[in-house]
This record gives C-alpha cells, sequence and structure tokens, in this order.
C-alpha cells in the first residue's frame, strides 16, 4: 500500500513537471530552426523536392529493362472456318469444303522483355526533370526566406507587445501613487472630489489599457505559435529583449541592384525556370526521332482439345527482335505544344526583366525606408523622455499645491500619445529593416 502511494506521489509530480515544461522559450534564431522542422507550410516545400527528386529517378527508369511475366488460357468457342477446294477430297472441281484448323484449348507463359537504346523522348525526360530538381532547391531556398521574413515580424511584434505590456503597467502603478496622492489632498482640503474621481477614472482607463496590452500580447504569442507551428495548447515564451542597439545616425548605404539581383533567390529561381522550359521545349522537338529498341519473348505453349491442357506436352517459344519507331504524323500535336513553350519561355523573359527592375527599386526604397524610420524612433524616443520630464515635473508641483490635477492629466495624456507614437514608429523600424534584409539578400 505504501509503495502504490509513493508511486502514484511520483506520478503526480512528474506530470506537475510535464505541465509546467509545456512552456517553452525561444529566442528568435531558435524560433525559425522550430519552424523549419515543424511548420505545415513549410513541410510542404521539403516533401515537393522530394517529389522533385523522385520524378528525377522516375525518368531514368525509362532506360532501365522492362520484364513482364504473361500468361494466356484461351478456349477457342469456335474454331475458324477455312475452305478447302473439295477436289482435294474426292470432290467434284469447283466444290469447297469447309475444314477447322486449330486446337480447342490452347495456353502460353513466358517472359516479355524490352530494352530501349535509342530514345530522345527518354533523354529529355531525364534532362528536364534533373533541372527541375535544381528548381526545387531554389523554391525551397525561397520558402526558407519567406519563412524568416514571417517569423521574424511575428517574433518582433510580440517583444513589442512586452514592452508595451511594460509601458501599461508603469502607467497603472504611476496613476495608483497619482490617486493616493489626491486622495491625501484630498483629505487634507486641498484638492476636491472632483479631483478624487478624476483621477479615479484615470487609474481605470489605465488598468483597462492594461489589459488590452496583455490581450494584444496572448494573440501576437498565438500567432507566433501558428507561424512556427508550434501547439497553441502550450505556452511560448519570447526569451530575446527587442533589439534596440542601432545607431539611427547611421547612412544606410545604397547598393547597386546589379551587384544584388543575380543572387537574390527569385532571379535564380526564375533562370533555372527558363531552362526548364527550354528543355521542355527541347524534349518536345526531340519526341520527332526515332527510337530503337530491343526485345524478346521466352516461353512455351501448349495445345490440346481436351481441358486440361497442362497434360501435354509444352513447346518452347522464343524469340529476339529490334524495333525501330519513326513518329511521321501526330496531328500537330506536338507543334501547337512547342508553340505554348516558346510562348513561356517569352514570359520568363520579361519576368527576369521585371525581376530586375523590382531589386532595383526595393533596395533603394527599403534603404530609405529603413533610415526615415531609425531617425523616428530617435525622434519619438525624445519625446518619450521630454514627456516623462515634464510629468515629473507637473507631479512635483501638483503634489506641492503649484499645479491643479488638469495639468497632471494634460502631461499624462502627452506621454501617453507620445509612447503610442514611439511604439508605432518601432514597428515601421522593425518592419523596414526585415525588408531592408530580406532586399539585399541578408536573409
Amino acid at each position: 500500500m505504501y509503495s502504490m502511494r509513493c508511486g502514484f506521489f511520483v506520478l503526480c509530480v512528474l506530470g506537475f513537471c510535464f505541465k509546467v515544461t509545456a512552456q517553452q522559450s525561444f529566442t528568435l534564431q531558435q524560433a525559425i530552426d522550430y519552424a523549419q522542422q515543424h511548420s505545415p507550410a513549410f513541410q510542404n516545400n521539403k516533401i515537393n523536392r522530394q517529389i522533385a527528386a523522385s520524378k528525377n529517378f522516375e525518368s531514368i527508369t525509362k532506360y532501365l529493362p522492362k520484364v513482364n511475366v504473361t500468361a494466356e488460357y484461351r478456349d477457342n468457342l469456335y474454331l475458324a472456318v477455312t475452305p478447302i477446294p473439295a477436289q482435294f477430297f474426292g470432290g467434284k472441281p469447283g466444290d469447297f469444303k469447309d475444314i477447322k484448323f486449330g486446337i480447342k484449348y490452347n495456353s502460353t507463359a513466358g517472359l516479355d522483355f524490352s530494352q530501349p537504346i535509342v530514345d530522345a523522348g527518354a533523354i529529355g525526360d531525364i534532362l528536364y526533370s534533373k533541372e527541375g530538381k535544381v528548381l526545387s532547391e531554389f523554391q525551397i531556398q525561397q520558402a526558407t526566406i519567406e519563412l524568416k521574413v514571417n517569423v521574424t515580424k511575428a517574433y518582433y511584434n510580440a517583444q513589442l507587445n512586452i514592452q508595451q505590456v511594460e509601458k501599461a503597467n508603469k502607467t497603472v502603478e504611476r496613476n495608483k501613487k497619482i490617486l493616493e496622492s489626491t486622495q491625501v489632498k484630498f483629505d487634507n482640503k486641498n484638492a476636491t472630489k472632483t479631483d478624487v474621481n478624476r483621477a479615479l477614472l484615470n487609474l481605470k482607463q489605465a488598468q483597462y489599457q492594461q489589459q488590452l496590452s496583455q490581450d494584444a500580447l496572448s494573440q501576437s504569442k498565438l500567432f507566433l505559435c501558428q507561424q512556427i507551428g508550434f501547439s497553441i495548447k502550450e505556452q511560448v515564451e519570447v526569451a530575446e529583449s527587442l533589439p534596440l542597439n542601432f545607431n539611427p545616425d547611421t547612412l544606410i548605404e545604397l547598393a547597386e541592384a546589379q551587384t544584388i539581383f543575380a543572387n537574390r533567390i527569385e532571379y535564380k529561381s526564375e533562370m533555372q525556370q527558363a531552362i526548364l522550359n527550354k528543355w521542355q521545349l527541347r524534349k518536345t522537338n526531340m519526341q520527332y526521332a526515332p527510337s530503337v529498341s530491343f526485345f524478346g519473348y521466352v516461353g512455351g505453349q501448349g495445345f490440346s482439345n481436351d481441358a486440361n491442357v497442362f497434360a501435354v506436352k509444352w513447346n518452347q517459344v522464343s524469340y529476339l527482335g529490334l524495333r525501330l519507331t519513326m513518329p511521321i504524323f501526330d496531328g500537330l500535336q506536338k507543334a501547337a505544344i512547342a508553340q505554348q513553350q516558346k510562348l513561356n519561355l517569352k514570359k520568363n523573359a520579361n519576368n527576369l526583366l521585371d525581376i530586375e527592375q523590382s531589386v532595383n527599386y526595393q533596395l533603394q526604397a527599403t534603404a530609405l525606408n529603413l533610415a526615415n524610420a531609425a531617425r523616428n524612433v530617435k525622434f519619438q524616443q525624445q519625446n518619450i523622455n521630454l514627456a516623462e520630464e515634464i510629468l515629473n515635473d507637473v507631479k512635483v508641483r501638483y503634489e506641492n499645491a503649484y499645479a491643479i490635477y488638469q495639468e497632471v492629466i494634460d502631461a499624462e495624456n502627452v506621454l501617453k500619445d507620445a509612447e503610442i507614437l514611439y511604439f508605432t514608429a518601432l514597428r515601421d523600424y522593425l518592419v523596414a529593416e526585415v525588408d531592408w534584409k530580406r532586399a539585399n539578400g541578408k536573409l
């Protein structure tokens, strides 16, 4: 009985520990790594890469020998009738006698095999699928970049909301102290009941904003869970503080598009797609070439007028051959397909030009946006510092009866507006930084 209780206690402790460890903390890099392993959408990109590899192997198998086992059992219900001149059987000249040729039952069994020797279509498939495998690698690289962008923005959003909660908590504490101070002044007949009520109202509003900030933080954590493929039944925590170690006065260098776009994965993917379309066109044209294959058969035949053909002696049957196939006319089907592929190549050329122009624009625009966002963060931070000084000064003067409560309210509102503008500027900066890194191929 004692051992059972001990065992139950151990199970409870283990269950409690498991429940506690259900909460997991991530750095930004850990969140990205976790997403690469668990995000369902990203796993599909890995599967697409495996499919491309399988298609490549499938194309190779077209040049491997094909062997089939064939077996047939036949009951000739009505044997074919052949008219034979009757005079061979003592009949009158000009008459014919119907003679049935064949055996009632017959069976065959054997191995049927073939081996392509020259097959231009199969060669085209092999080369095409090989390039398709390369394209799948570029596509997963592009998907990785998109994943990093999405996870990074989600992670930054959670970090911002953590700071907003901290600011909201400080605002609540500040308003509690103001309410306490106002109550003391009211008790000493140095403030009105209206001042107390307004202080209480401001505290309740601060507490409401505190709850909104906490809800926004919870929602941002849920969104981060969704982005990385983490179970929403468990709790994710942000392990890193918000990155604020940037110099807003640093001039962002404008990179040359020609040095960047060739390394951009979108450009590589489109180039590979153009190569793939060229091979698709070649593969179509190669289907006009003749093909040569070796074939053969090894087996046996059994004939009998009795249903049990296996009781009679079987005769060996085997042959070897060489087959040449020359396409002549397919109703212009391949010509129509080739025309479509030529048009796709024109689209590839337009897409490459569009990517070059887009990269050039992105490099210039993201650099300017990042520089402006950094300056704005610095400006809004200075405004917060100034607003805090004003509020602290007003609070001191209010406590010493040199300021009215309306001045405290006005100073609180100024600080609140400055904090909103600061967080907006900070969010804009973080997004601009991610976009700039993406444009410069730094993700």
